[in-house]
């Protein structure tokens, strides 16, 4: 969506407000939050000073343990988010095994 009302209720606004993000270590990152073209947040935001990089979620949130320095970071945020969908996808396949083996 593309349009530019469709921005309205959508979770990442496009503007030039710097936030301040803390990290647990007590390290504070200003940030303007990058946004994708249907209004979510980036995986990846980087600090203003292009210094430091973090993965966040769909809220914007940081994922605290994905901080990395720039040079060190190479689309680590992608890469995890495709991991833990596969893995939601196998989650649905229960296997009751043990329930079978009881009505016998």
């Amino acid at each position: 969506c593309f349009l530019f009302f469709c921005f309205k209720d959508s979770l990442c606004k496009v503007t030039n407000e710097v936030k301040t993000v803390q990290f647990e270590d007590t390290n504070q990152f200003l940030v303007i939050y990058q946004c994708d073209s249907n209004g979510d947040f980036k995986k990846t935001q980087c600090d203003l000073t292009g210094t430091y990089c973090w993965c966040v979620d769909k809220e914007g949130n940081a994922q605290q343990s994905s901080l990395k320095s720039k040079e060190l970071f190479t689309g680590i945020c992608e890469a995890s988010e495709d991991s833990s969908l596969n893995d939601e996808k196998h989650h649905h396949h229960h296997h009751h095994h043990h329930d079978s083996s009881k009505n016998n």
